[in-house]
């Protein structure tokens, strides 16, 4: 079990710890192409995830095809997913 809560809900998340330490670690990783965990938090934008994902476009249009109105889509899968 993590010791420090992870998760994706940045109202609890900014009580926890700062995020800046998350920005720090991923900085560091970037040169091993990292992947991040989609069930903890990170700061990875969509042009990083693209990067490290080759078929990330195919996923982004698979989930315009099964939820094109994006009723499922929360702020953090919006930022990413859009």
């Amino acid at each position: 079990m993590d010791k420090v809560k992870f998760s994706n809900n940045m109202k609890n998340l900014k009580k926890v710890f700062d995020l800046n330490i998350v920005k720090n670690i991923e900085e560091n990783l970037k040169k091993f192409n990292y992947r991040p965990h989609w069930g903890k938090v990170f700061n990875s934008d969509s042009d990083y995830l693209k990067s490290v994902y080759p078929k990330y476009a195919d996923f982004i249009s698979a989930c315009r095809e099964f939820d094109p109105h994006g009723k499922f889509l929360n702020d953090f899968a919006k930022r990413l997913l859009s």
